[in-house]
């Protein structure tokens, strides 16, 4: 392993760069921290890909630990370049895997779901160009959490004050890891500095996604933060201003959205592909499409709710 890979951003919290193994232009941030008790504490391993489980294996042994060391293994989400390499990691070192409550019932949900197309033909997407934006949904194992977190939970951690907090939005139960002694901030695709993050479907609990999401990003405002440690991109500071551009910008969707519905468009894919994205409607990845037009349905029931 060479010594760009790991890269020391606090007292014993070292940063990995990830590789996706379906798009080679995406990568994930892996955190590799150290308590007192020389235990190590994984937050995102990424995807299941074997360089990604030797960078992890190669990055433990760098920072003066064996495979044995890994205490817990940590997941903001159940997305899969988050959390594909969880389970393999855990067999390997043994350690233990760490989700919130709500994100294991959306895993069993997810493993679950009936991969059929009603949900596109309800968006209105044309028949020739269903079964791409179908193949683009990634299942999700069945994973069981050995550690199911509450929010405010403390980690079991010593010498290290690591405090699990509960932000829904980009998936019901996302979670972000704050050290309150160093000031950071693990958060995940909660809070990006370059990306504003979709938000998720709802499984398990009332109400609409972006209602919560734009709740959990006030809270997350006012965190007493030096740094945030996203899942992608790099380490920034201004936590509170990046939560509130973030929130803007679903705010200004609403209203594209709501300009779209005036104008005379009717299906979700009639509004989504009017509006205007980065790269281009017709340039996007299905995945992203397909996520894109999940946000844009999101969207028309905020405004449908609320009489607008």
């Amino acid at each position: 392993m060479g010594t760009d890979d790991i890269t020391l951003i606090a007292d014993r919290t070292w940063r990995l760069t990830t590789a996706a193994g379906h798009r080679s232009s995406h990568t994930t941030q892996c955190y590799l921290l150290l308590d007192d008790a020389d235990r190590v504490h994984v937050v995102d391993p990424g995807e299941a890909t074997p360089s990604n489980l030797r960078l992890i294996a190669a990055a433990v042994e760098a920072i003066g630990g064996v495979a044995d060391d890994v205490a817990t293994i940590l997941v903001t989400h159940y997305h899969h370049d988050h959390l594909g390499g969880a389970d393999a990691l855990r067999v390997a070192t043994g350690g233990r895997l760490a989700l919130h409550e709500v994100e294991q019932a959306g895993i069993r949900y997810s493993s679950t779901r009936p991969s059929d197309d009603s949900q596109l033909e309800r968006w209105g997407v044309p028949g020739p160009l269903r079964y791409d934006l179908l193949a683009a949904w990634h299942w999700i194992p069945p994973l069981r959490a050995d550690i199911v977190l509450h929010d405010g939970e403390l980690l079991d951690s010593p010498g290290r004050t690591l405090r699990a907090l509960w932000t829904p939005g980009h998936t019901e139960g996302h979670l972000c890891l704050i050290d309150e002694d160093q000031g950071l901030l693990f958060s995940g695709d909660h809070v990006l500095p370059d990306v504003t993050p979709g938000v998720g479907e709802r499984i398990a609990l009332p109400g609409n996604p972006i209602d919560s999401y734009l709740d959990s990003l006030a809270s997350t405002a006012r965190l007493d933060v030096a740094l945030v440690l996203p899942g992608h991109g790099e380490v920034f500071a201004g936590l509170a201003e990046r939560c509130d551009q973030i929130a803007d910008r679903h705010r200004r969707r609403t209203t594209d959205v709501a300009s779209a519905l005036h104008a005379g468009a009717e299906s979700v894919w009639d509004v989504a592909s009017s509006l205007p994205w980065t790269g281009g409607w017709h340039a996007m990845p299905d995945s992203v499409r397909r996520s894109a037009l999940h946000q844009v349905e999101l969207h028309m029931q905020l405004l449908e709710a609320s009489g607008r």
